[in-house]
């Protein structure tokens, strides 16, 4: 944040003026203050045309809501809220929004946003929750109906496994390549390769922005979401909930990466999100 208001210090005195005229600004609901006034200040002063902000408070996984009008940027009467979802089917939207439910989320300028408003256009199979005793019987089931698929469509391209941690992402693309999968890690600094026809892994953060056919999410026991040694690390009640409520939209945009169909999995005793999503939309 210091080198962000260093940076408008510095183009507030500039004798050159604003570098831009327009700027297109998306996943705004990750950026933070420091972001956004910095951002008024490379577009000058408001005129046409010069900020346009997509964002979803609902997918927010990394910072705090943000009032824009509070960093120069007047979008009251302006902005406009999208309500079809023309990607994910009716059934996965539905209990990735469940899994929201009860939580209150902001319109990007210090007002409401409702999650019950939003349609998918399109429908498929509803989203299929597995559990089992044993971490291995788990691991055969991943397998075999990783297997099912690959022989339904021919290549495993269009289909990601995704963990809530590198690590577990590492475990479980040793596993696979053991099982005898051609697999792709998509690593935090790239980009994917739709050439490939190898089955795809990357964390739940890395997913976001990404789409796939099919979603795998496995391992999501009561230790992963949330993340039992980052909520523990949290010094008090707000900013543990402040987590929590992070680690739910990190769910939420997991699931909503999938065109599809939708796996979760889990051993032992499962996330209490999962009993989230089991509610009625």
């Amino acid at each position: 944040e210091d080198a962000k208001q260093a940076a408008i210090d510095m183009l507030q005195k500039s004798a050159n003026g604003p570098g831009y005229t327009s700027i297109v600004v998306d996943e705004a609901q990750d950026l933070d203050v420091a972001s956004f006034k910095l951002l008024r200040a490379l577009v000058g002063e408001q005129h046409d045309n010069d900020l346009f902000i997509v964002g979803d408070p609902h997918q927010r996984i990394y910072d705090k809501p943000v009032v824009l009008s509070r960093c120069g940027i007047e979008i009251r009467g302006r902005s406009r809220k999208l309500r079809i979802n023309y990607r994910t089917t009716e059934e996965t939207r539905a209990w990735a929004t469940a899994v929201l439910h009860g939580l209150d989320f902001d319109d990007l300028d210090g007002g409401t946003d409702s999650t019950s408003d939003y349609r998918s256009l399109l429908h498929g199979d509803h989203p299929l929750v597995k559990g089992f005793d044993d971490p291995a019987e788990e691991q055969r089931f991943l397998a075999d109906t990783l297997r099912q698929l690959q022989k339904e469509q021919g290549t495993l391209a269009a289909t990601c496994v995704t963990a809530r941690t590198n690590s577990g992402v590492e475990k479980l693309n040793t596993a696979l390549q053991r099982e005898g999968f051609t697999t792709r890690v998509i690593n935090k600094d790239e980009s994917d390769d739709p050439s490939d026809p190898a089955l795809r892994l990357a964390t739940m953060h890395r997913v976001k922005g990404l789409e796939f056919d099919q979603m795998f999410i496995p391992g999501l026991d009561q230790t992963q979401m949330p993340l039992r040694y980052e909520l523990d690390q949290r010094p008090d009640q707000i900013s543990r909930e402040l987590f929590e409520q992070q680690e739910r939209s990190l769910l939420h945009v997991a699931a909503t990466r999938a065109k599809k169909r939708v796996v979760v999995s889990y051993s032992g005793k499962p996330s209490p999100l999962l009993a989230q999503a089991s509610r009625p939309d």
